[in-house]
């Protein structure tokens, strides 16, 4: 019935009430969406930590004068966006902790993103049966030296995106590496994890027995004391017997002594990719890195609304068709239709100003 107030439009009073200081409105607001913010925290925390974690999550919100939900107006749908806004929170929580407890950290970071991770590299792979073995892969190479990848977030664009970025360049790393390597032996494609990558290490990248214990992790991301480091090739070397592979050939000078009597090196071959594709490589990565840089920090900063749907829209999997996602922010379709040429171009502006010409997720 036209003139009939939105169901949502009383939320947006609660809220500009107690940005100026109205105790009970924040308080009303809070008890109104309680279950909606305890379940996004428990999607992170357990339920031991959880009741410790939701007070400061409110807190979070309610910090100078409830900044974090500034960009609100009360038209959009109020679910969606505290959903959004609540990610972006335990985000930046996941971050404090991988700096100060990192067990607790990485549980966290696992429970959070561990879904989005394995989505990610189905996507890139498709149907390939080592699905599995690259998503463990990349767990572990975000583990590696106490999750240093991850501790290198410098607060720029939101955290999400950042582990979206660094985790499809470490998955290209892994299948640019797979796609490199011989075939494994098929006694070691039957072993453990562990031992998988213990003859990764050896066998194809080439490392030394003495390299192997800084570079294995368990499955909780702890680095292998030296004995079960060597125990662990050991098991690999029993499973090989006496077929083991010779190790990944290096560059190695070769003097050459041409017709006039000059000499010079040369590389003897190698198994390494070529320059030209290394040089692709790295133009594809930066190029990936410069989007997604981009594509964060032009989320963060524009409005509600346009951040909703380019979320839904580019960001959701699968993404949402433009109907779906109109019935979720409870705006008429064709205003939606209307308003998101302006939301998809404000994007796309942002990016060609920034030289990115590859846009890394869907296309718009």
């Amino acid at each position: 019935m036209d003139g009939q107030r939105p169901e949502h439009a009383d939320d947006g009073d609660l809220l500009r009430a107690a940005r100026n200081g109205d105790a009970g409105a924040w308080e009303t607001f809070v008890r109104r969406w309680a279950d909606l913010l305890y379940g996004c925290c428990r999607q992170v925390f357990d339920e031991t930590r959880c009741r410790s974690e939701f007070p400061l999550l409110i807190e979070r919100l309610a910090d100078n004068r409830l900044a974090a939900l500034s960009d609100w107006d009360g038209r959009a749908a109020a679910a969606p966006y505290l959903v959004l806004k609540t990610a972006d929170l335990l985000a930046d929580r996941i971050t404090g902790l991988l700096a100060t407890d990192r067990d607790a950290g990485w549980s966290a970071f696992e429970r959070f993103f561990g879904a989005d991770l394995t989505r990610l590299v189905r996507r890139r792979l498709g149907q390939d049966q080592d699905c599995d073995d690259v998503a463990q892969d990349l767990r572990l190479r975000l583990m590696a030296e106490d999750c240093a990848a991850l501790r290198k977030y410098d607060g720029r664009g939101s955290f999400s995106g950042y582990v979206r970025r660094v985790a499809l360049n470490l998955i290209e790393d892994i299948l640019r590496a797979r796609d490199g390597r011989r075939r494994e032996p098929e006694a070691i494609r039957r072993m453990e994890p562990l031992e998988r990558r213990a003859f990764d290490l050896i066998y194809v990248q080439g490392l030394t027995a003495e390299d192997l214990p800084d570079r294995l992790r368990d499955a909780q991301g702890r680095r292998l004391p030296r004995v079960e480091a060597m125990r662990v090739l050991h098991r690999v070397d029993a499973a090989l017997g006496g077929h083991a592979p010779p190790p990944r050939p290096r560059h190695v000078p070769l003097t050459v002594t041409t017709p006039d009597g000059s000499e010079h090196e040369r590389p003897l071959p190698h198994h390494a990719a070529s320059p030209e594709d290394e040089t692709r490589g790295l133009r594809d990565r930066a190029a990936m890195e410069a989007a997604c840089e981009v594509l964060a920090t032009a989320l963060a900063r524009l409005p509600a609304e346009a951040r909703l749907y380019l979320h839904y829209r580019f960001l959701a999997d699968p993404p949402l068709p433009p109907r779906r996602i109109a019935e979720i922010m409870r705006l008429p379709v064709e205003d939606l239709y209307r308003r998101r040429k302006s939301w998809e171009g404000m994007l796309l502006d942002q990016l060609k100003a920034a030289g990115v010409e590859k846009f890394p997720l869907a296309s718009v």
